[in-house]
């Protein structure tokens, strides 16, 4: 398993749940070659389930999450029939007793989900509009981003809990998908997928007219990542688009 995983990791962006042990990171969320996703609930505080020890810094971020034993915040459908999770339950050798009768109680749908299960996929979701988009861009090194880049961008788009920086509990913190895309968009302040003469135009119109700022994020517009927007920007911008300066840049929250 350890080798297939670490295989695997050398061409696709490998992503588990860390478990729900009440203790370490489990196997293979532990292995320093994928994404360890620990649990947190809508408040922010780590599950009691989610792991509170790692082995040097397996666990790397911490996603929201509803409660063990189908209870929770998480809501989900799965397949309907005796394909899905939810299939009619029957106890031959107990007649007329279903041994999971909160199970049976609705044959088609599982409506709570919870633990690590319900985190990780979150962060593969996450992982999967940060990738799409950069492969669509126009900007050199957002196309060319290595699995490594795209494991840094998701650990450190994150938003801090517990202890300031990287803790046993919480990783690098709890999975923001809005700082993620930022990551990779930075200078794309008209979200068109593209960094062009139109960007300049927004942010000279936003720093100098009064117009609207970069949206959702104002570090949109912080093409040089210096962690504000302003003429320097448009400076940075306009010698990428038209004297091929270097592109905008990523990785910034490893910066700020």
């Amino acid at each position: 398993m350890r080798e297939a995983v670490n295989r695997l990791s050398t061409r696709a962006l490998v992503i588990f749940s860390a478990g729900n042990s009440f203790g370490c990171v489990t196997f293979p969320a532990n292995l320093k070659s994928v994404l360890a996703v620990g649990a947190t609930d809508k408040f922010d505080v780590k599950w009691n389930y989610s792991p509170s020890f790692s082995n040097g810094d397996s666990m790397d971020l911490v996603a929201s999450s509803g409660e063990l034993a189908l209870k929770g915040d998480i809501w989900t459908m799965d397949i309907t029939g005796f394909s899905g999770y939810n299939p009619i339950v029957h106890c031959d050798s107990c007649p007329g007793i279903d041994p999971l009768p909160e199970l049976t109680a609705n044959q088609k749908y599982t409506s709570h989900f919870g633990g690590t299960s319900a985190s990780a996929p979150q962060v593969s979701g996450v992982a999967a509009l940060v990738m799409s988009y950069a492969k669509k861009s126009n900007v050199s090194n957002r196309i060319n981003l290595t699995l490594d880049d795209y494991k840094k961008i998701i650990r450190f788009s994150t938003d801090d809990k517990g202890p300031v920086g990287w803790d046993p509990s919480y990783g690098q913190g709890r999975l923001n998908a809005m700082k993620a895309m930022v990551e990779v968009a930075r200078g794309d302040v008209t979200k068109d997928g593209k960094v062009l003469l139109t960007d300049i135009v927004y942010l000279i119109n936003y720093i100098y007219h009064g117009g609207p700022p970069p949206s959702p994020l104002l570090s949109l517009g912080d093409a040089n990542c210096s962690g504000m927007v302003n003429q320097t920007d448009v400076v940075y911008l306009n010698n990428y688009v038209f004297k091929g300066g270097p592109p905008p840049v990523i990785h910034c929250y490893l910066f700020y």
